[in-house]
């Protein structure tokens, strides 16, 4: 807690003597982020599962517990 109010007080000490970033570049630099996050939402492809997808995973997840069950008897 003592690392963050030290933050805060000399972020608004920086604030006072006009050295810290101007609210209209934090704005900038958050529409930037913002763009670059929708960029990159629409890059990753989202996984298209079959319908028998879900047994096949239970299915894999089960045989493994049971393996590493069967490891520690």
């Amino acid at each position: 807690m003592a690392c963050s109010v030290t933050f805060l007080l000399v972020r608004r000490l920086l604030d006072l003597l006009r050295l810290g970033p101007s609210p209209d570049q934090k704005d900038v630099e958050i529409a930037v982020l913002a763009h670059e996050l929708t960029v990159l939402r629409r890059q990753v492809a989202r996984p298209r599962y079959s319908p028998a997808e879900p047994g096949r995973t239970l299915a894999g997840a089960t045989s493994a517990s049971w393996a590493s069950a069967a490891s520690l008897a």
